[in-house]
């Protein structure tokens, strides 16, 4: 980018004025972006920063100020250099409050004009190769990584690789030597928590991973601006960023891999000269490749395998490019002796040999694993399950080499990886890149290629449902695409420009053409983000404070386990318990038996059917135990360390055939402080008939009634109709915590009856009463943020569904500053009505106490999108004149006009939500359609299944879907569990309004008599086995799955 001097003759005094004014202008932007920052960032103590009369003059001297450091010490830089505030432009006027997206944009404008003005004053280009250009990397890519970083225990590997590596244990096939060995040397920092450590870790290697991009970029377009913007592009895209905040594998592996292609790039002298458009031969002066980079590459990729398998797929790259260097193309003939120099030593068979032992010396790490083995298993490995663990044999049956062929659906499945991470605007970009290396250096772009397609046809036939991280190293190929497209697309820019006699407009282009990157960049840190606590942890706390027996066992599930373990070894918290998972159903009833057989005191931090009737079960909290005698007497708090509430008796409380004995109550359970646990003990005296469910409610605060839950008693595991006479049952229940606005009482109910049934037709009794103040407020963070002044009120946030139905109430939290003043008022809008404006103005308010205020509004309204409106109505004469009460000025956000009243959000009225022929799920999911390839089954054949799901809301849960296929006795001779479209897509990712087609093969028993069959078709919580019910057309659960009738075995 060329340098323009201001012209000061009578002719260039108005490119002069304009370049002042279009550096003013920028400036000005900027400030008023950090007003708004600083008055939404500060509410409600910046109030007047919101304000017209203060923001502009605010915007405009911030603008004075940088115009005046332009003028004094940076007059040489074109005012364009600045180009990048307009970015602010994204958000600035957008009446939505996004606090983390604000504050992104707005540091990535600062960070775009420090690199446009680093490369306009770095003008020589033999300073091309300084640390400059990689050091903005950093200062792009570090902070995002350390902001969105979690200090507490992953899920799944995360959480595995957090608990083995310290210990230096053996981790999952293929075993991971050369990540366990420099994870354990994280481990020794002496700051952070063990888990923030090993975090840190996979951010380091993020790092020098996207070093080194950047020197590659920088390497084959001799230029640094297009290998910042590349790295950090890749940086930010969203399954590297992922993976560069967890402990995981991957960030090491994209480190290998980046390693490795820069040492191609050395070995085939990777250069593109774009500038110059007729150029048809390379650069004068090639580098004749050392055989030491090749036995670097050898090394490299051996340490690769040492730490992720599919470093294997890097090879036929590597080879290629020793071919293209050792073989003369058409372009390189006139390079003689470079040629014969290569041929000489490629030929030479000690080549081959050392080549051969670089790569191999760095696969003796895997000794680690039978020497660890023998330490932490107290038996030797062996040489098959070394084997096996190695090559990762349980993972082979998930490698099907034909999917490509077979399964349509993996295209779809790959192709949304990429465009998730890329979106249209950087695919066209990686598109224009790969031309053009095609067109300017063929070889080059063949290896890419083919590193891409390896990575790609890798993942299409790997059926996982992470599969997002296998694609990693095609990702880091399409960065390296994206930076060639975008220098390419900005060098005709370019040439137009100089043709054109414009002023240099390249950081104003890159402004524009980064637009994409950026929203993309603000959307992946909402789902990256994990710097909040963990609610997972605070549980698994509360559980081993538990009153837990003397080296009892906890089998948990895939995610429960993760902070139980976690904190036994990190923090030694209950080392005397055995916590353990397990692959299956069967394995998890195997260890039940085995166990209580041997008098280990069982619990169960998972769904586990099948037990009632042959074992007894109870609440110990949120865990479940399974015992072999019934509790016959209630437990003597005095005698059970732990026991913080106390267990308090009831007088006769029966209910139908059971009698409630006692209950303890936790207002803030431990395990969520956000809900209440309630711990009911039952007794029956006969046996039991019927299934009955217990139903248990929160009456008083906010919210009257809403809070109910139903379940089979002992944390769903344990029907009525299982129980022994004279049994007491613990039936452990957590509720939502109800808003308390003012000082009263809340009421804790309880009804027993049958599953399904309505709400209105319990029979409730109270159980207890709680004195509550307004002062203990238990009100959740807002899901929604606002900052308007209502009135004298003082609002940062609402919460409230976004659909209902009609003729239900509409429950709406707002939290803020003010008070219990009845002037308060909400009500529905069209969207299509205009808000009256106000001419008076008000000056703003000095700051109430915090406040909470609820409301159930009515919403007996024709179906359709309404605003909701929250305005503040006279209360007093003092307000009222000439026959009407003024309304007192409502001012609804940053900049925002005096109002009548402020919308707080939208919502959507439904009167036939769905089609007739859907099914809905919860009010979260609907089925739209289903078809199979049914009716006529065959024993041991299969049953394809079309699904065509749609999303009704947000879900922060991942449900798993289950298809089954029974026969009249409901027994299961097909079962399919899994996540949407084979195990990638979970329902947390759906987006309200998104329609997901879905398939399925269920295979079918080899032993099915002829006759009638039907599907059920359901979703439920892997957790707790808790499924999602059916609602009627009037949102009354009627069943928890779907029935699909008439199949049927031929006779």
């Amino acid at each position: 980018m060329a340098v323009h001097q201001a012209a000061t003759s009578h002719n260039g005094r108005l490119p002069f004025y304009a370049g002042q004014f279009t550096l003013f202008f920028l400036a000005f932007i900027a400030g008023l972006a950090l007003s708004r920052l600083l008055y939404e960032g500060f509410f409600p103590q910046l109030l007047w920063l919101a304000r017209p009369l203060v923001a502009l003059p605010f915007a405009a001297l911030t603008a004075y100020a940088v115009w005046l450091v332009w003028l004094k010490w940076a007059r040489q830089l074109p005012p364009l250099a600045f180009s990048s505030l307009l970015l602010n432009l994204l958000w600035l006027f957008n009446p939505a409050v996004d606090l983390a997206g604000s504050r992104l944009i707005f540091a990535a404008t600062v960070w775009l004009t420090a690199v446009f003005i680093w490369t306009q004053i770095n003008t020589d280009e033999r300073r091309w190769g300084k640390w400059g250009g990689w050091l903005l990397v950093m200062v792009a890519l570090l902070p995002v990584y350390l902001f969105t970083m979690s200090a507490s225990v992953g899920a799944a590997d995360t959480f595995e690789f957090q608990v083995v590596t310290p210990q230096l244990g053996i981790v999952h096939p293929t075993g991971y030597p050369l990540y366990l060995l420099l994870g354990k040397l994280f481990t020794l920092l002496p700051v952070g928590t063990l888990a923030w450590r090993l975090n840190l870790a996979s951010a380091v290697y993020a790092l020098a991973a996207m070093s080194m991009l950047y020197f590659l970029i920088q390497r084959m377009l001799r230029h640094p601006l297009p290998a910042i913007l590349g790295t950090a592009v890749t940086g930010l895209s969203l399954t590297f960023w992922s993976q560069a905040i967890i402990a995981e594998v991957y960030a090491l592996h994209a480190l290998i891999v980046m390693v490795a292609l820069y040492l191609m790039a050395k070995i085939g002298d990777w250069k593109l000269e774009i500038k110059d458009w007729r150029l048809r031969v390379p650069p004068p002066h090639p580098i004749t490749p050392s055989p030491v980079h090749v036995y670097a590459l050898a090394f490299t990729l051996g340490l690769g395998m040492a730490n992720h398998l599919t470093t294997l797929l890097l090879l036929p790259s590597a080879f290629l490019t020793i071919l293209f260097t050792a073989r003369p193309t058409r372009l390189t003939t006139h390079h003689a002796s470079r040629i014969t120099d290569n041929e000489l030593w490629i030929t030479d068979y000690r080549f081959w040999l050392k080549t051969a032992v670089a790569f191999l010396l760095p696969l003796l790490l895997y000794a680690y694993l039978p020497l660890r083995w023998q330490a932490v298993n107290g038996e030797a490995m062996g040489l098959a399950r070394f084997v096996d663990w190695v090559v990762g044999g349980r993972f082979q049956g998930a490698l099907q080499l034909r999917a490509w062929l077979d399964d349509p659906v993996r295209y779809q499945i790959v192709g949304r990886l990429f465009l998730e991470n890329w979106g249209w605007w950087g695919l066209a970009l990686a598109g224009l890149g790969l031309v053009v290396m095609v067109w300017r250096q063929w070889q080059t772009a063949v290896i890419l290629l083919l590193t891409w397609f390896a990575y790609t046809f890798y993942a299409l036939n790997y059926t996982v449902p992470d599969l997002a991280v296998f694609v990693i190293p095609a990702q880091l190929v399409g960065g390296v695409w994206w930076a060639v497209g975008l220098w390419a697309g900005l060098a005709l820019v370019q040439d137009v420009a100089r043709r054109e006699h414009w002023p240099d407009v390249a950081p104003l282009a890159l402004t524009f053409a980064l637009i994409p990157a950026l929203t993309m960049t603000v959307n992946h840190w909402a789902k990256n983000d994990q710097s909040g606590e963990n609610p997972l942890e605070q549980w698994g706390r509360a559980v081993l404070a538990l009153p837990l027996a003397e080296g009892a066992a906890i089998l948990a599930d895939s995610e429960k386990i993760a902070p139980l373990l976690y904190l036994q070894v990190a923090e030694g918290l209950r080392p005397d318990l055995d916590i353990s998972v397990w692959p299956d159903e069967a394995a998890y009833r195997t260890q039940v038996d085995g166990r209580l057989a041997q008098n280990q005191a069982v619990y169960l931090a998972r769904y586990l059917p099948g037990l009632q009737g042959i074992y007894h079960l109870r609440s110990l909290g949120p865990l479940t135990e399974v015992s072999t005698s019934p509790m016959t007497q209630l437990p003597n708090p005095s005698a059970v360390p732990g026991q913080v509430y106390p267990i308090t008796p009831l007088p006769h409380s029966q209910f139908g055939p059971l009698t409630l004995l006692a209950y303890s109550l936790e207002p803030m359970a431990a395990g969520d402080e956000g809900n209440t646990a309630v711990t009911l003990y039952w007794q029956a005296a006969q046996a039991v008939d019927e299934v009955l469910h217990v139903y248990v409610r929160v009456v008083g605060g906010e919210g009257d009634g809403r809070a109910t839950h139903s379940q089979h008693p002992a944390n769903n595991f344990y029907p009525t109709n299982a129980w022994r006479p004279g049994e007491i049952v613990a039936d452990y229940h957590l509720l939502p915590r109800p808003v308390i606005t003012h000082d009263g009482a809340l009421t804790y109910q309880v009804a027993i009856a049958p599953p399904f049934t309505p709400a209105n037709q319990l029979a409730w009794q109270d159980v207890t009463t709680m004195e509550v103040t307004a002062t203990e407020n238990t009100a959740a963070l807002p899901s929604r943020l606002l900052r308007a002044q209502i009135g004298g009120y003082l609002v940062n946030g609402a919460d409230f569904p976004a659909k209902i139905r009609s003729q239900t109430r509409l429950p709406l939290l707002l939290t803020g500053f003010g008070s219990e003043n009845p002037g308060l008022q909400f009500k529905l809008q069209p969207v299509s009505s205009p808000i009256g404006q106000i001419t008076e103005f008000s000056p703003p308010p000095p700051v109430p106490p915090a406040h909470i205020w609820y409301e159930n509004l009515n919403s007996d309204l024709p179906a359709g999108l309404y605003n909701l409106i929250a305005s503040y109505e006279a209360q007093h004469e003092a307000d009222c004149g000439h026959g009407r009460c003024l309304a007192p000025a409502s001012y609804c956000g940053w900049m925002s006009p005096a109002q009548t009243g402020c919308v707080v959000g939208q919502v959507e009225i439904s009167g036939v939500a769905l089609p007739d022929t859907a099914v809905n799920y919860a009010d979260q999911i609907a089925l739209l359609d289903i078809t199979t390839s049914g009716p006529a089954l065959s024993p041991g054949g299969v049953l394809q299944v079309q699904l065509n799901w749609l999303a009704l809301a947000n879900m922060n849960q991942d449900y798993t879907l289950f298809l089954q296929v029974v026969d009249a006795q409901d027994r299961i001779v097909g079962q399919v569990d899994s996540w949407p479209v084979q195990g990638t897509h979970p329902t947390s990712g759906w987006q309200p309004g998104q329609t997901i087609p879905d398939s399925y093969t269920i295979p079918l028993s080899q032993e099915m008599a002829p006759g009638a069959y039907r599907l059920l078709v359901g979703w439920y919580l892997l957790g707790d086995g808790r499924r999602l019910p059916v609602l009627d057309g009037e949102g009354t659960a009627v069943e928890d799955k779907l029935i699909v009738p008439n199949l049927f075995v031929p006779g």
